[in-house]
């Protein structure tokens, strides 16, 4: 197997479209799998396998805490429930930790906007019910 070369951080614009497209429900990473079904990584992320102790030793030296591929790369089979993937992507602890806080933001903006809290009924300021003003 040719060496891979070191990990190599995401930019900025980079972990903000990931966690946008996380919350989307664009992705599929590796700490979805269940923890019983764990030993499906290898069949979920065939790369993993494929690529054997070198692999595992670059994803340990690199500090790689997440596998993660785009739900679009899918393969056409399932295994127990799963995607199947050809190709994987990773995270290492910073990303990772990155990524992870601006999810979380981008998740209460979203939960907000989609599911906002229930208002009081209007009160009618000279006559105008405010709330008909965003009424489309």
């Amino acid at each position: 197997m040719k060496k891979m070369d070191p990990y190599q951080s995401k930019t900025d614009e980079e972990i903000r479209q990931l966690a946008m497209d996380a919350v989307e429900g664009k992705i599929f990473f590796g700490s979805m799998i269940r923890e019983a079904d764990i030993d499906c990584v290898f069949t979920i992320f065939m790369p993993i396998i494929l690529g054997g102790t070198d692999l595992s030793d670059w994803m340990k030296d690199n500090k790689v805490i997440e596998l993660y591929e785009y739900l679009s790369e899918a393969g056409p089979r399932a295994i127990n429930g799963y995607p199947t993937f050809f190709s994987v992507k990773f995270l290492d602890e910073a990303d990772a930790e990155r990524f992870r806080a601006l999810a979380r933001e981008f998740r209460e903006v979203t939960q907000k906007l989609l599911h906002p809290p229930k208002r009081p009924p209007a009160e009618s300021a000279g006559g105008i019910d405010q709330e008909k003003l965003f009424d489309v």
